[in-house]
């Protein structure tokens, strides 16, 4: 069992950014990881929703990526500006942004959440499907084809790969267990100084 007060101490002001593609579990594995630590969890795709009043995919549909990286960026400036520590899940593609990753890796730990291309198909639900087919020029209507949703898993998958793999360490979330993910967090939060 993880020291939470040496993992506290550690941390002092920094904060915890869990990022990841869409589906890896960066939600539930940074709501349960802010309660083991009892300290704030925020959601950056929540936060957009609930400040546009829209769902991510009918931004990305009606509004574009463009603007949908404008007002990601705005919340995300927003939400840092917050007392740390805290625990903050990104949306999948807010690394992508250079100025972000500058701002994450100067405000604290950046931790991925790694899953198989395979693996996040079993894992994404509508809404997610949605925003992927439009982040890949993709129609709606692909969403009825498997292997449709697949490819354009694989294609995002391969081209943010890089960014995903630039973290301060990564974890394994195919198959396993939130409880699982979060012990391992912890365990290497407090065995190693970031």
């Amino acid at each position: 069992m993880a020291d939470i007060e040496d993992i506290l101490f550690k941390l002092g002001n920094r904060s915890i950014f869990l990022t990841g593609f869409m589906g890896a579990g960066k939600t539930v594995v940074g709501f349960k990881l802010a309660e083991a630590l009892d300290i704030p969890f925020y959601d950056l795709d929540h936060l957009i929703e609930t400040r546009e009043d829209s769902l991510v995919v009918d931004i990305f549909t009606s509004r574009g990526e463009g603007d949908f990286r404008d007002i990601e960026n705005a919340v995300f400036d927003l939400m840092i500006r917050e007392p740390a520590p805290n625990v903050i899940s990104l949306g999948g593609g807010t690394l992508v942004d250079e100025v972000n990753r500058a701002k994450i890796r100067s405000k604290g730990i950046l931790i991925g959440l790694k899953s198989s291309p395979e693996y996040l198909l079993t894992r994404l639900n509508e809404s997610q499907i949605g925003s992927l087919l439009v982040m890949t020029g993709r129609p709606i209507s692909d969403a009825l084809f498997m292997d449709k949703i697949q490819l354009a898993v694989n294609e995002l998958y391969d081209a943010r790969k890089g960014i995903y793999d630039d973290v301060d360490f990564n974890v394994d979330s195919d198959g396993r267990n939130i409880s699982d993910i979060t012990e391992e967090i912890l365990d290497n939060l407090e065995s190693e100084l970031f």
